[in-house]
């Protein structure tokens, strides 16, 4: 039985799903390796609601935001120490995972990255004994590193609702992710990559893991770092700014975006400006803020699309180019942008899949 979809998300996720099969398929039939990157946030959608055609446009703006601090410390006698003089950590495996997971593209391939370096940390402080489990030497390690100042509290879900928050971070890192991940029996739960309604689980798991490292880094190797934290209360009060004065456009313009741009139509096509809507957080991992255009589509300028923009009173903030999106046919016209603050606390937030 054939079932209609009408809100964006499940169609998002029924087409990706149907083309991740397809690319399977022809991986192994002909040896054609294809992956869809960025496709949770760079897709064209179109569904039928009731008698209307509505197309869908969505992208991403991704900003880098880091940051960093130093000190100095100044003494009668006129000696100066300074966070520059602080001596360099001795080498460590761990390091290379976690510096390989910040490198990946891929955020699965990101995760066992992190989980290892989590591992090899761990086996830093108490090594396996013999016939413990994973999941008990987890936890004595973990409790190890509590008692030197570790804050698990901050690293589970529910921020440490419960009364042992070691026990749930191993868990809900050891039996939720890493079981999923590791390990493929079909008879058995397990994720499979490249699944966008399984991105948000991996992604939160990645984040707490990066977490974890940094603060255990400091404890067991002595690699102490100065980068600060960006939360999400600080974004959304940034992205609460911009929500006042941000408007969505688009245009037949065909020329190349440029980060110098300082129109939305450098060679002077038709432009539409869409009422736009601020939608708030769209996804408090990835630090995400969504904006929202809708017209009907013989409100266009053009019903050639070339290229979409965000701008502020004085400004042009973003623009790129959608390459011939011709909409004549459809009843209403929908540009989806969200505005991804991409890193925090100096781990990366973003990934394809």
């Amino acid at each position: 039985m054939r079932v209609a979809l009408t809100a964006p998300d499940d169609i998002l996720n029924a087409g990706h799903t149907a083309i991740q099969e397809a690319l399977d398929v022809l991986g192994m039939r002909a040896m054609h390796f294809l992956a869809t990157p960025n496709a949770q946030y760079d897709h064209l959608l179109w569904w039928r609601a009731g008698a209307e055609i509505i197309v869908r446009w969505c992208d991403v703006a991704r900003l880098n935001i880091r940051v960093e601090a130093s000190w100095e410390k100044r003494s009668v006698d006129g000696t100066v120490e300074s966070s520059a003089d602080t001596p360099l950590p001795a080498w460590h495996e761990a390091m290379r995972y976690f510096r390989y997971s910040q490198l990946r593209d891929d955020l699965y391939a990101a995760y066992r990255d992190a989980y290892l370096a989590l591992e090899s940390t761990l086996s830093e402080v108490a090594l396996p004994k013999s016939g413990e489990g994973d999941r008990a030497w987890h936890i004595r390690a973990c409790a190890f590193l509590q008692g030197q100042g570790l804050d698990f509290a901050s690293l589970v879900n529910g921020a440490g609702a419960g009364p042992n928050p070691v026990a749930e971070f191993v868990d809900d890192q050891f039996n939720a992710n890493r079981c999923a991940l590791f390990h493929a029996k079909v008879n058995r739960h397990h994720l499979v990559p490249g699944v966008l309604a399984d991105r948000r689980l991996v992604a939160a798991a990645l984040e707490r893991v990066g977490r974890f490292l940094t603060q255990a880094a400091n404890i067991v190797l002595g690699a102490s770092n100065l980068i600060g934290v960006v939360t999400l209360q600080g974004m959304e009060l940034h992205a609460d700014l911009i929500a006042a004065d941000l408007e969505l456009a688009v245009s037949d313009d065909r020329s190349e975006a440029d980060a110098a741009d300082t129109e939305i139509n450098p060679a002077g096509g038709a432009i539409t400006v869409l009422p736009t809507a601020y939608q708030g957080v769209v996804d408090g991992i990835g630090y995400d803020f969504g904006f929202e255009g809708e017209i009907a589509v013989p409100s266009l300028a053009s019903t050639e699309i070339n290229s979409t923009a965000s701008r502020v009173p004085d400004a042009v903030m973003t623009r790129g180019n959608v390459e011939e999106l011709v909409v004549d046919g459809a009843h209403r016209f929908q540009y989806f942008m969200v505005l991804s603050f991409d890193s925090r606390a100096g781990l990366r937030g973003g990934f394809d899949l």
